[in-house]
């Protein structure tokens, strides 16, 4: 992310206030906020179907010889990132070639998506160079907490029911939200998602979030909307942001708050 963007984004705005965790558990306090609680009276339904698990993908059968792959950057060099682990010394390198990558294989999968809507892939695409990529790291220890039927890592929500995930060795797990959802005017689905623990096993997850560039408008594409009406409505990346940080999670109540009435 260039220094241009960073000074922009910082006019985006703050999120709702939230109550340190850190700062909870040094000081033994026994109120826990309300956004740490789930106050639902009993479990939600797991659905455990094989029909229903996730389709994988051989991504070596989408990449293809293309001159503008070339042409594909990422800005490594406008990087100002500060805090990083000591140990291991590796750490930073192995990362920034990772995300690298991460960030390759988005934007081919943006192509092909938008082959499969009939636009053209380099307008897609565009879209998400020199943009923001955002890498997480969530390490998951042994617990009963959130225990569901003992099942175990990711779910989805498909017809208001959470469907397990099996791990698939040396795949990833692509998960399309909000924007793209709205982009192709509803003809790819946001899926809610979340993740579970195991009472005795631990669960590492690293998650990659690949956004728009601050320049792009968030609604549905125009090539789209040439026989059908759009859905959802169009506004700036730096309003949908804000809209993002202040509204509460919710399910997928950012999509209402975007779609047209019926």
């Amino acid at each position: 992310m260039g220094s241009e963007e960073m000074s922009i984004r910082k006019e985006f705005g703050g999120s709702l206030p939230v109550a340190n965790v850190q700062a909870l558990a040094s000081n033994n306090s026994s109120d826990i906020p309300i956004q740490y609680l789930r106050l639902e009276l009993q479990s939600e339904e797991v659905l455990v179907d094989e029909s229903l698990q996730i389709p994988t993908i051989d991504m070596r059968k989408l990449m293809v010889d293309d001159d503008e792959m070339e042409k594909l950057h990422f800005a490594s060099s406008q990087r100002n990132m500060r805090l990083w682990p000591k140990k291991p010394t590796s750490f930073r390198e192995t990362l920034d070639k990772y995300s690298s990558e991460l960030h390759r294989v988005s934007i081919n999968l943006l192509r092909s998506m938008a082959k499969n809507l009939g636009i053209n892939p380099d307008k897609l695409a565009s879209m998400f160079e020199d943009a923001t990529q955002g890498v997480r790291m969530n390490y998951y220890p042994p617990s009963l907490l959130v225990q569901v039927n003992e099942v175990q890592g990711l779910q989805i929500k498909k017809n208001g029911k959470w469907v397990p995930n099996r791990p698939v060795p040396d795949a990833f797990i692509v998960n399309i939200g909000d924007i793209i959802e709205i982009m192709s005017n509803g003809e790819y689905k946001s899926i809610e998602h979340r993740a579970v623990v195991n009472p005795e096993k631990e669960h590492l997850s690293i998650a990659a979030f690949h956004s728009p560039n601050y320049r792009t408008m968030i609604g549905p594409l125009p090539d789209l909307l040439k026989e059908n009406s759009a859905n959802y409505k169009t506004i700036s990346f730096e309003d949908f942001v804000r809209i993002v940080v202040t509204r509460k999670l919710d399910g997928k109540n950012l999509l209402g708050h975007m779609k047209f009435a019926d």
